[in-house]
């Protein structure tokens, strides 16, 4: 219950649907910055590790009732982080439709999915082996 008043609260918050690294990096950066985060799990031991002060769901981030419960309406951002570029695009689907005033991120595995991620309503498409490989290549 006060997980969801204190959700019901936020405005211009950051939805991260998953919480593995890429997920947990995210958001720490986030909550560096001093923004509001608003974490969607669906793992319950993954779950267990976020800790006590950041706002967490338990759910599927492709369910609309619970993008409506992390406050989808009022939300700056979404993330769909998940390890899995199929269940990212469907949550990129769900998003535009319900949020489509908020910033929208997929994170997919391979280049071929990053034109339908776009088409699903990403505004950027992220291919973590692809960031992290130009930043190797940056720091030599």
């Amino acid at each position: 219950v006060q997980t969801r008043q204190a959700i019901d609260d936020l405005r211009n918050h950051t939805i991260i649907c998953g919480y593995g690294m890429f997920g947990q990096t995210v958001a720490k950066q986030l909550q560096a910055r001093g923004e509001d985060i608003v974490i969607i799990e669906q793992n319950e031991d993954v779950l267990k590790r976020v800790d006590e002060e950041t706002l967490a769901l338990e759910g599927d981030a492709r369910r609309e009732d619970v993008l409506q419960d992390a406050g989808i309406q009022r939300a700056r951002a979404v993330i769909a982080g998940i390890d899995d570029s199929n269940v990212n695009i469907q949550i990129g689907i769900v998003t535009s439709q319900l949020g489509p005033d908020a910033r929208l991120v997929v994170r997919v595995g391979e280049e071929m999915y990053e034109s339908l991620a776009k088409r699903a309503g990403a505004d950027a498409v992220v291919i973590p082996e692809v960031v992290s490989g130009t930043d190797v290549v940056d720091r030599l």
